[in-house]
């Protein structure tokens, strides 16, 4: 069963409308997964070393296209990850891709465990490739 079917009681509507509206609901969650997922993609793309961050302090303009947020979450994903962190962004987007078409998440919390074993193993991978 879906996060939004347990989420809001339209016992006194109409089964039409509260299925409709709760379709939407629906989409639109999958519909921001995918922007986030994007998001992610632009800010890792656009990520230099050299812009202001959490852990670099500097009077330098901002290079990445999502501003101060993005070279924030993509410095973040770099240090805890490295190139691995793009490992990150396809689930996020499959995910948002089966909530909009309306496609059953089964077995939520095995996924995102292997989600999170998955990067932490990627990072590694790529820690022992030559430089």
């Amino acid at each position: 069963m879906a996060a939004i079917d347990r989420g809001i009681d339209f016992s006194n509507w109409p089964y039409d409308l509260g299925d409709m509206i709760r379709r939407r609901f629906s989409e639109l969650g999958g519909l921001l997964l995918i922007a986030l997922a994007l998001a992610m993609t632009v800010a890792l793309a656009t990520w230099s070393v050299q812009d202001p961050s959490l852990s670099h302090a500097t009077e330098a303009p901002v290079r990445n296209l999502l501003g101060t947020p993005g070279a924030i979450g993509a410095d973040l994903l770099m240090q805890l990850f490295g190139v691995a962190s793009i490992v990150f962004v396809l689930p996020v987007a499959v995910w948002g891709w089966r909530i909009t078409t309306h496609r059953p998440l089964d077995r939520e919390v095995m996924r995102l465990l292997f989600w999170l074993a998955g990067a932490v193993l990627a990072s590694g991978a790529v820690a022992c490739m030559p430089k």
